[in-house]
């Protein structure tokens, strides 16, 4: 269940943002994935990053199935 409530919430907070990844959009990202310490902000940040490697933008709308595997990809960090 917390791997869904995650897994929405990054797809909500990408799919909003728009421009290039500044520091704040990062910064909030990172914020709300961490939801206020609900997961580490490591692994919010190893989700950021192959999101950005994958070349996705704030203002594309990531796939569901893109953004779970990042998250699986970034579990050892919980």
């Amino acid at each position: 269940m917390r791997k869904i409530i995650i897994t929405l919430a990054l797809g909500s907070v990408i799919s909003c943002s728009g421009g290039g990844w500044s520091s704040d959009q990062k910064d909030y990202f990172v914020d709300v994935c961490s939801g206020g310490g609900s997961v580490s902000e490591s692994y919010c940040k190893c989700v950021l990053k192959k999101i950005i490697s994958a070349g996705y933008t704030p203002e594309d709308n990531v796939p569901s199935s893109a953004i779970e595997r990042y998250a699986q990809q970034c579990a050892y960090l919980l």
